[in-house]
């Protein structure tokens, strides 16, 4: 048996630079999300037995569309995402079940390379890891524990 092509819905497409991030946090559902030309943070979600459907998490000028997206689902009830801006700040939005998404900077304007990637990890569902290349090369981190702030730290 080979791979099932299918359209996602939604009205723009991915910047042809930047990445693009998925997860399925529930064996039911997978979330995709992408950055659009103009900087938007585009994404569609699945359930199971109906169509995917398409919603913007950051207005357009939110992200860079030559950088990386990240996302983990550290328990099945939350996502967590991040992207970098144009003037190298670390953006992140958060959602749980039942609750409308939010938006958060986690590093300031500078932090990162508006071209690079990001990796994220959650290793037990307490903890959050997070890594970004600044634009001189560097490898910028940022670490959070259930019940602390984020803390950032450079390998």
């Amino acid at each position: 048996m080979g791979w099932n092509r299918y359209p996602l819905r939604g009205k723009s497409e991915a910047s042809p630079a930047c990445g693009l991030a998925a997860v399925s946090r529930i064996p039911q559902s997978m979330e995709n999300w992408r950055i659009t030309p103009d900087g938007a943070v585009e994404a569609t979600f699945w359930y199971e037995g109906k169509e995917w459907t398409p919603y913007q998490l950051a207005p357009p000028g939110s992200a860079s569309p030559q950088g990386g997206l990240a996302v983990v689902s550290r328990i099945p009830q939350s996502m967590e995402l991040w992207w970098p801006t144009t003037d190298g700040a670390v953006e992140a939005a958060y959602w749980y079940e039942g609750k409308e998404w939010s938006r958060y900077q986690i590093a300031p304007p500078g932090s990162a390379s508006p071209q690079g990637g990001i990796s994220a990890v959650s290793r037990i569902p307490q903890s959050m890891e997070l890594w970004w290349p600044t634009t001189d090369g560097a490898v910028e981190a940022a670490y959070w524990y259930e019940g602390k702030e984020w803390s950032r730290y450079q390998i």
